[in-house]
């Protein structure tokens, strides 16, 4: 956490992964930040070589956010036939499980086997 960065295994690779910047729509990445993880990545992988870092293509995704942190996932208010399931911000993966099942619930018509009022799509008017 010192670092601001977080490394996973990815199939055969390695992903680093940095911090979230709330920048809009702007997709251009940020050189700083990129640095700062190749940096940590050395701090903690110190046989990884710089020229590995250099040569791997930096990438950046659009997280989707709301105002209170909490994903929105139920039918949408003025259309009762999409369901929504959004806003998870970085937690998409793990979270994908149960927001997939509670999706399928919901499409089948089936109640919700967990509460979804604090996750109300409509929930900020």
């Amino acid at each position: 956490m010192e670092a601001r960065a977080a490394a996973t295994p990815l199939g055969d690779r390695l992903r680093i992964g940095g911090t979230m910047e709330i920048a809009g729509f702007d997709p251009r990445l940020t050189p700083g930040r990129i640095e700062g993880i190749k940096r940590a990545a050395r701090r903690y992988f110190p046989r990884l070589l710089r020229a590995e870092l250099d040569g791997a293509a930096p990438w950046m995704g659009f997280r989707p956010v709301s105002p209170d942190g909490l994903p929105y996932l139920g039918r949408a208010p003025r259309h009762p036939n999409v369901v929504v399931a959004t806003g998870h911000a970085m937690m998409g993966f793990s979270l994908g499980p149960i927001s997939g099942q509670l999706v399928a619930e919901l499409v089948a018509g089936e109640p919700p086997s967990v509460d979804l009022t604090l996750l109300a799509p409509g929930r900020f008017g």
